[in-house]
């Protein structure tokens, strides 16, 4: 159990703003603590629909109201943080339930709790994962790497993965793993000139992998979703990125994703 726990602590202390992660609430919380997660065992099964123990568990989140502009704020905060909970409750291989939004046990602060099911450390599980913050690339028909991936979600260096942020890279070691392919997922939002096209795709070793997608933009304040999925069989350590190419100009990415999963 505290293997999964402790493993969604370390995902989740990497989502933007956090101040504090632990596993467990404590009753003296201070404002130094905000805005803050707690990821607190409420339950352990066996079986179905893992294959190993299935830990339920409520994922704590909150902000002062104190130092906000409002209830209104506090909420839209709340509600970026959500949303990044989801995505790496995602990258865990866990299961969401739902969103419980009136945890008002304290009255200078806003708190609300997830309720979601994370599985033990011997199922399938994403090993790697990072996003980008938003960056402004010029690309022309010469495959440009997009970095840098600025935030890392989870790591496992002693197992199968390693993360190299300062590029935007995601590395394989197999160290005798058994399986040698790796299922990559890459999602992000784009936009550029109007009308203008990007491709965009998943490199290994800086060969393309699978098919890239054509995203064709609206405009600079509109952001377009784009989304893609490739797996890449290799016997040895291998570099995957994220390129692009376009119609010459200047493109804003925000939101890139890329996760590595051992398939």
């Amino acid at each position: 159990m505290m293997t999964a726990l402790e493993n969604a602590r370390d995902a989740l202390a990497g989502i933007p703003g956090v101040v504090s992660c632990k596993v467990g609430i404590e009753p003296n919380l201070s404002p130094a603590d905000y805005p803050m997660i707690r990821v607190v065992p409420s339950r352990v099964t066996t079986g179905k629909p893992y294959s190993g123990s299935t830990i339920e568990t409520l994922i704590y989140f909150g902000a002062q109201l104190t130092t906000s502009e409002g209830l209104e704020s506090v909420y839209s905060a709340l509600s970026d943080m959500h949303d990044e909970i989801k995505a790496v409750i995602g990258t865990l291989q866990g299961r969401y339930i739902e969103l419980v939004t009136d945890e008002d046990r304290l009255d200078a602060y806003k708190i609300m709790y997830v309720r979601c099911e994370l599985a033990s450390p011997d199922s399938p599980q994403v090993k790697c994962a990072a996003w980008a913050s938003t960056i402004a690339e010029t690309l022309s028909g010469t495959p440009n790497v997009l970095a840098p991936f600025t935030k890392e979600l989870q790591s496992n260096s002693d197992l199968d993965w390693d993360i190299t942020l300062a590029n935007g890279t995601v590395e394989r070691l197999l160290n005798g793993a058994s399986s040698s392919k790796t299922r990559l997922t890459l999602t992000g939002n784009i936009a550029g000139t109007a009308a203008s096209e990007a491709e965009i795709g998943i490199y290994a070793a800086g060969v393309l992998i699978g098919n890239r997608t054509l995203v064709i933009t609206a405009g600079a304040a509109v952001p377009v979703a784009f989304s893609i999925s490739a797996e890449h069989t290799s016997l040895t350590d291998v570099v995957f990125d994220v390129r692009a190419t376009g119609t010459a100009g200047g493109y804003t990415f925000s939101d890139i994703r890329l996760t590595a999963q051992r398939a």
